[in-house]
């Protein structure tokens, strides 16, 4: 259709340009149906606009009835689906709105680069919204080089910024096994300048080989858990863990000094849009 229409337009350009001499010529009625000559085939500037090809109509008339269809104040056609840039966003299913109104509705729900997470369902949230919830919603992890563990003494492990919720942590001893002499380890947690809290009881790691794998159970009552088969037991119980500006989680050593290299694990998910757990 718009291939058609552009034709027309061609078509008036073309025959005004190469016979300029029809300026002098007589101007039909308004409206002429002739077809006897030229100027009855450009026609009048009053001819009405004709949208439906026929055989009566002039080339004014058909410029007239192109420009009401595809034209900026268009009420039906082409322009009325299509719209204007000014257009309000849609994004329900109507029967009297533009395309420009759906895409930018579209725009809307989709959202944009800057749109601020999400975790919680609602009517007023965009799709990109919702994805970095998801990302700030999910199970993420952080593990720190292997550490000795220092005589009587509390070492931080990892550093949290913003409310977590701890879904397992695990400690492995690699590359060197812990000595003979008595050690024993707990975990602790301190959040902001609060006083440290244990979320485990002690164990003793005396002498264990590599691959021995140390777990919390979530009741902050129980003590570490050993495993010395390779194989970690899942944390039953998740601690959570709020804070104003952040925390440390701490290993606690009640004893001297001990060679034994221990990799601790954790794996969490963020309370709050932004947290984050860091070796420390």
């Amino acid at each position: 259709m718009r291939t058609r229409q552009y034709a027309v337009c061609a078509m008036a350009v073309i025959v005004l340009c190469a016979f300029p001499a029809f300026g002098q010529s007589r101007v039909p009625a308004a409206d002429a149906t002739q077809n006897r000559t030229t100027s009855e085939v450009i026609g009048n500037k009053s001819d009405a606009a004709v949208t439906t090809i026929g055989t009566t109509a002039s080339l004014m008339a058909y410029l007239k009835g192109l420009f009401s269809v595809v034209g900026p104040s268009a009420t039906t056609g082409v322009s009325s689906v299509v719209g204007a840039m000014t257009d309000a966003a849609v994004t329900a299913p109507t029967t009297d709105k533009t395309a420009m109104g759906y895409l930018k509705g579209g725009l809307t729900t989709i959202g944009a680069m800057t749109s601020t997470a999400a975790t919680a369902s609602a009517t007023d949230k965009s799709a990109m919204a919702y994805l970095k919830g998801m990302a700030d919603g999910g199970i993420r992890c952080a593990q720190t080089a292997l550490l000795a563990t220092t005589a009587t003494s509390n070492t931080n492990i990892f550093t949290y910024s913003g409310s977590i919720v701890v879904e397992s942590i695990i400690g492995i001893v690699q590359t060197t096994e812990m000595a003979a002499a008595q050690t024993r380890i707990k975990l602790t947690a301190t959040a902001d300048a609060l006083s440290a809290t244990d979320i485990c009881a002690a164990l003793d790691v005396t002498g264990d080989t590599v691959g021995t794998t140390y777990n919390i159970t979530g009741t902050v009552a129980d003590a570490l858990v050993e495993a010395t088969n390779g194989v970690a037991i899942a944390q039953a119980g998740r601690l959570v863990l709020p804070c104003t500006t952040s925390g440390v989680i701490t290993v606690n050593n009640a004893d001297a000094a001990n060679a034994g290299r221990i990799l601790w694990q954790i794996l969490y998910r963020p309370l709050e849009p932004g947290a984050t757990v860091t070796a420390a």
